[in-house]
């Protein structure tokens, strides 16, 4: 004997409606009726070539057939709620499910139905009445809260894994300083050159640990939601100035530069520190002798920005990781004395900052080439 179906809510947006299930012999066009939720625009059977009836007035029952009621549930909701009503039907349990319908403009709305089960003399159920509540908005809020919970949990994951890798990066420096320190305490009457190569290495690791600090309060700024500033500056006059920064620090490379002049939207300061982050990071990894290039082009839509060197190479498996804080792709780069481990995190910060996109293109043993897209003024891209 099967069940009919008759709801008050399943094209609405009210809060609730009632349920009623018949049960009858046969199959009818059309199931029995139901009562709408107050100020309710009743919906008609889904099979008048889609379009709904005229509205009834608030409290005048409808009728909605057993088809159209299950073609309003969703596909993924059919056979959970079949099995349901079927355990309901058995056990004579109080029904309780939560399951989407889809209008006909094809929105998804959920509803929570509640009910209970009657029966005649004989036992056979007759009739099954209930509630029906619209719960839509309560799961996007619930979704909503599952998203940010684990947004909050990788937030979270991330701080616990940057303070236990910054612990890590400084222990090493403060490690030397403090060994080179004790060395000259407790040898007053060491020789010179000794005493000499001591506070150099101390030097050495004082100028690292200031480094790492200021590239961890960098990045500290960033996370914080440090919004940089906005002027109109000549990016070409700015790559040069830390061009000729660069080259004051190196003579051992052949350093060149091929700049076309372009005009953007941006925070100097930042994209000069950019630079200079690309710059040294090539030099760092090319060998004396080795080229170290700097080039600036106007794309369509964008300036382009590109470091290029004839270093080490960074090996396929090492690419997508070379963002990461702390990361360094390889032994070599693992034994850098002189990097903070932070200058592609903070570049990368720096380039989103600006709107833009960077990347990294490498092979092992035919050196790196770092690119940068900045978006032009103009380009239907804000830069901020």
């Amino acid at each position: 004997m099967p069940l009919y179906l008759q709801l008050a809510l399943i094209y609405g947006t009210a809060p609730g409606g009632a349920l009623e299930w018949l049960s009858r012999q046969g199959e009818p066009a059309r199931g029995n009726r139901g009562l709408p939720v107050k100020g309710q625009q009743a919906p008609g059977d889904a099979g008048t070539q889609g379009h709904a009836p005229p509205s009834q007035p608030a409290g005048v029952p409808f009728e909605i057939s057993h088809r159209t009621f299950l073609r309003a549930v969703h596909p993924d909701d059919h056979k959970r709620l079949k099995t349901k009503v079927r355990q309901v039907l058995e056990t004579g349990e109080l029904y309780e499910d939560e399951f989407r319908v889809v209008l006909p403009g094809g929105q998804e709305r959920w509803l929570a139905v509640r009910g209970r089960v009657y029966r005649n003399r004989s036992g056979q159920p007759v009739r099954m009445a209930g509630i029906t509540l619209d719960t839509t908005q309560r799961r996007l809020a619930e979704e909503a809260l599952r998203q940010s919970e684990a947004r909050l949990r990788e937030i979270n994951q991330a701080q616990q894994r940057f303070v236990a890798d910054a612990a890590h990066e400084l222990r090493a420096p403060l490690t030397a300083i403090q060994g080179n320190l004790e060395l000259l305490y407790r040898y007053p009457e060491m020789p010179p050159q000794d005493r000499m190569e001591s506070v150099i290495q101390a030097l050495q690791e004082a100028r690292r640990l200031g480094r790492l600090v200021a590239d961890m309060l960098a990045l500290a700024r960033g996370d914080a939601g440090h919004r940089l500033k906005r002027e109109s500056i000549e990016l070409d006059r700015v790559l040069l100035e830390a061009f000729e920064s660069t080259c004051h620090l190196s003579q051992q490379h052949r350093l060149t530069h091929e700049l076309e002049p372009v005009r953007l939207v941006g925070d100097r300061d930042y994209l000069k520190q950019l630079a200079l982050i690309l710059l040294d990071n090539a030099l760092k990894y090319t060998p004396p002798g080795g080229q170290v290039h700097l080039a600036l082009s106007r794309q369509e839509g964008h300036a382009e920005l590109q470091v290029s060197d004839t270093g080490s190479g960074i090996a396929p498996q090492d690419l997508p990781h070379v963002f990461d804080r702390f990361y360094r792709a390889d032994q070599s780069r693992r034994r850098d004395p002189g990097g903070s481990g932070l200058g592609l995190s903070i570049a990368k910060w720096i380039v989103e900052q600006h709107g833009g996109e960077i990347w990294l293109e490498s092979e092992p043993g035919q050196g790196t080439r770092a690119v940068v897209r900045l978006p032009l003024p103009g380009a239907g891209r804000s830069a901020f």
